[in-house]
């Protein structure tokens, strides 16, 4: 038997096997579902079972290493140094933005737009979900090295947000420094 004929019944084996194990677990909790219909807690037990949903998912930190190198094994301070940290983060983050200079301000004022021009209209997000579609998965990811299929999968929660991002820049001139 030549390799492609063993890989071609391997396949068939394979989902074979998958079948008969996906029929037996719908089975196997239909019964369970249909024998305790009258006990919620039952129920629940074998839906959390199906989502793989665990129970008493516990983690312990027991030793964090600051910023500043050391390591803090006490569970109060590690509390307080954790609790101080993402409590400070925002205004650190706010720090280190740039205040924009006068330039980038009037930058839209020094703009004219004429009706004899393209003027960029704004758009909607559902402009974005289709261009978002129509990207072939099967093409490499660009500079950003993010997958189309990725884009796609996210493409619910992103498009309002590109819309958002798109509408200000053209509404207040504002673009991204990798744009100008």
């Amino acid at each position: 038997m030549t390799w492609a004929l063993c890989f071609q019944r391997y396949k068939m084996d394979r989902n074979s096997l998958t079948h008969v194990k996906e029929k037996s677990k719908k089975l196997c909790y239909s019964n369970l579902f249909e024998t305790n219909k009258a006990n919620a807690k039952k129920v629940w037990q074998g839906i959390n079972d199906l989502l793989r949903r665990r129970k008493n998912r516990t983690f312990s930190l027991t030793k964090i290493i600051a910023t500043d190198g050391r390591i803090i094994t006490d569970g109060n301070e590690i509390c307080n140094y954790v609790n101080d940290y993402f409590s400070t983060i925002g205004s650190r983050m706010a720090s280190s933005i740039s205040v924009p200079t006068d330039a980038d301000i009037h930058y839209k004022s020094s703009i004219r737009f004429n009706s004899q021009n393209l003027f960029p209209m704004p758009i909607t997000h559902n402009e974005i979900l289709t261009i978002i579609n129509c990207l072939d998965s099967s093409k490499s990811s660009g500079s950003h090295n993010i997958p189309a299929k990725l884009i796609k999968l996210s493409a619910n929660v992103i498009a309002p947000i590109l819309c958002d991002l798109y509408n200000y820049s053209i509404t207040n001139g504002v673009f991204p420094d990798i744009l100008n």
